[in-house]
């Protein structure tokens, strides 16, 4: 295994490479995991960008840029208002403060350490990364800075090079859509997993992922707290498989995006375990269902990535 400097699409990158995995993170654009390359099959397992990477304007809509690769979103997805009585009124930024700012970065023996400062709020962000064989280990720690308690939601938002024969697979029979939906309905829908009725009545799948053309998007989440911290599914035509582990006490949630065309007219997916419930942390909040730090403590959890030859 080696760690080496270079650069990617014109920035400066750091590259993890061993006999089963070439990653590639760009610490400028955001901390970005730009490119997981699983050599066995030759296959670049996260969704590409269709033009060069621009350096993001903070505050600016997501959409706006490149939309590839793994961003960290925190302290929320959504736009939202900060939960009142916690700190001052502010308006949290389209998919969170950190894909759109520059990170610090280091290399200590074996890992790679990405780290920023909250705008918004007072925190320091913190992502180690590690590849061992076959998995990535992402380790995370948020301190708060701050003399008052913050609140946050953190979603791994990571899209994947999907294909009309990628099955999903979940520790679940119940989801929740969160968007309105021509398919599924109006958000807050109850469907069974993974075959539940679309308006018309016929069977819908939503382990699979359909047709670029489709032009639609959907997005769901588990129904509640996991029981069963594991998500899984199968890319590059079923001959590989990515699995999640993580620990279900700290990261209790789990989103599932499925682009078929209809935004940006890209074609992705994305497993999104997430600490709140759900994208909006006001919603999460009244939810009971966001993230705490106390002042001046810090909050850590982990996240494991395995790929794998799917038999």
């Amino acid at each position: 295994m080696r760690i080496f400097q270079g650069s990617y699409q014109e920035f400066d990158s750091i590259f993890i490479e061993n006999n089963h995995i070439k990653m590639t993170i760009i610490p400028e654009i955001g901390g970005k995991i730009a490119s997981i390359i699983y050599k066995p099959q030759a296959f670049e397992i996260l969704f590409q960008p269709s033009e060069p990477y621009r350096m993001p304007i903070y505050g600016d809509s997501f959409e706006k840029y490149d939309t590839s690769g793994i961003d960290e979103m925190f302290p929320n997805i959504d736009i939202s208002d900060y939960p009142y009585g916690i700190s001052n009124m502010v308006t949290l930024k389209d998919h969170g403060e950190l894909w759109s700012v520059p990170w610090g970065a280091s290399i200590d023996r074996s890992r790679v350490i990405t780290q920023v400062a909250g705008t918004e709020l007072e925190y320091s962000f913190k992502r180690i990364v590690e590849v061992k064989n076959n998995q990535i280990f992402l380790d995370y720690v948020v301190t708060n800075n701050s003399k008052k308690s913050i609140l946050g939601i953190w979603a791994f938002h990571g899209l994947l090079a999907c294909d009309e024969m990628t099955q999903i697979f979940l520790p679940t029979d119940k989801v929740i859509n969160v968007h309105d939906s021509s398919v599924l309905g109006k958000a807050e829908t109850l469907h069974s997993f993974p075959v539940t009725k679309d308006l018309q009545a016929r069977d819908y799948r939503l382990d699979r992922i359909g047709s670029p053309l489709l032009k639609k998007a959907e997005k769901y989440y588990v129904c509640g707290k996991l029981k069963t911290g594991q998500a899984s599914l199968t890319l590059n035509k079923n001959q590989l498989l990515c699995k999640m582990n993580f620990n279900e006490k700290k990261i209790p949630y789990l989103g599932v995006w499925i682009n078929e065309g209809g935004y940006k007219n890209q074609y992705n997916c994305a497993l999104e375990p997430s600490t709140g419930y759900y994208d909006s942390i006001m919603r999460a909040y009244n939810n009971n269902a966001v993230m705490e730090i106390l002042p001046g403590r810090r909050i850590s959890w982990g996240l494991e990535l395995e790929i794998m030859p799917n038999y």
